[in-house]
């Protein structure tokens, strides 16, 4: 796959709050577990990939929160500046798996 073309005018979106976060990925969770499943390597299988795109879901997300036990509401509308953040964390996840080697020797240290 040839590497898309690098635009000037399209910045990395900023990191943004847990809050906006968390409302993201609650609003488009659905959306985000089939990208990171259709972007896993079909050589995991679809049980394990459809694992791994829950996990990696869920890890997109900047920090941990404790003690909060309610599920964020999105304050109406979408996010564009937020989805796109969560969205790239998502994918630099689940592309990262391609790059895992296999096996490791023990004498070398982890990529």
């Amino acid at each position: 796959m040839a590497p898309l073309p690098h635009r000037p005018d399209a910045a990395p979106p900023a990191r943004i709050g847990l809050d906006r976060a968390e409302a993201v990925v609650v609003e488009r969770y659905a959306r985000l577990v089939r990208l990171a499943h259709l972007v896993l390597p079909p050589a995991l299988g679809r049980h394990r990939r459809i694992l791994l795109a829950h996990g990696v879901v869920q890890r997109a997300l900047p920090g941990l929160t404790t003690g909060r036990g309610e599920v964020p509401v999105p304050e109406g509308g979408t996010d564009p500046a937020g989805y796109a953040w969560v969205r790239g964390r998502v994918l630099s996840a689940a592309l990262s798996f391609e790059r895992r080697p296999r096996l490791w020797p023990r004498r070398l240290p982890p990529p």
